[in-house]
Order: C-alpha cells, then sequence, then structure tokens
C-alpha cells in the first residue's frame, strides 16, 4: 500500500508540474511544450537512476521519483497526440523532425543524466 501511495503522491506532483510548465511556455514557443518537458524529463530519469545505482536509494524514494514524479511529469502519450495531429494537419516535415528529435534528445538526456552522476 505504502509503494502505491508513493507512485501517486509522485504522479500528482509530476502531473502537476507538467501541466503548470505546459501553461507557462503555451504562446511562448513554437512547438509543442511537450518536447522539451520530455526531455527535461528524461534528464532527470536519468539523474535519478544514476543517482539510485550509485548511493543505494531506497526502494520507495525511487517509486516516489521515478514512476511517480518522472512518470506524471513525462508526456509521451501526449507527444504521440501531438505528433498524430501535426500529421493529420498535413505538417508532415515538421512532424517528421519533431518525433525524431525528440526521441533522440530523450535517449541522450538520459545518457548524460547517468553519467552526471557516475
Amino acid at each position: 500500500m505504502l509503494s502505491s501511495l508513493m507512485v501517486g503522491l509522485g504522479g500528482f506532483i509530476g502531473a502537476n508540474l507538467r501541466y503548470w510548465l505546459g501553461v507557462a511556455l503555451a504562446g511562448r514557443i513554437n512547438i509543442p511544450a511537450t518536447f522539451f518537458i520530455n526531455i527535461a524529463g528524461a534528464l532527470l530519469i536519468g539523474i535519478l537512476s544514476g543517482w539510485a545505482a550509485k548511493y543505494n536509494v531506497n526502494a520507495q524514494a525511487m517509486l516516489f521519483l521515478k514512476v511517480g514524479l518522472c512518470g506524471g511529469f513525462t508526456t509521451f502519450s501526449t507527444f504521440s497526440l501531438d505528433s498524430l495531429q501535426m500529421l493529420q494537419n498535413g505538417k508532415i516535415a515538421f512532424a517528421l523532425f519533431y518525433m525524431i528529435a525528440s526521441v533522440a534528445l530523450c535517449l541522450l538526456a538520459v545518457l548524460a543524466g547517468e553519467n552526471m552522476v557516475r
């Protein structure tokens, strides 16, 4: 039960952070805020993953941080919806750039995050 509570609390915080960051970026950038949110979330989960491996962090804390907070913050489902809508609106080249750059930069961010704590 404690594990579920930790994930739920982290998810609540992460989802709210995602929402408010999206609100803050709305209209200020010409690319969906999801792009930046996914990269930031990937970097954060990389840092947490490396930190947990290096310092043997408590499993409950990792559930809160990685599954809850990062899971609630990163928005791959919204990324997919954004991508589909771009494709449906005929923005094929931009959609392809958006999808490839998002995945590539998130992978690099996870790697960078892990390396930051080594």
